[in-house]
């Protein structure tokens, strides 16, 4: 149980991170509509 809970939290955790950098990468690819806001 403990090495299937450690690979899940690192799958998890992984998700995480790549989420977050395509939100920031998408962010930051269009400047201009957020200062339009």
């Amino acid at each position: 149980m403990t090495e299937i809970g450690l690979n899940c939290f690192r799958l998890l955790s992984t998700i995480a991170v790549l989420s977050l950098l395509v939100c920031l990468g998408g962010c930051g690819a269009d400047p201009e509509r957020i200062e339009d806001y």
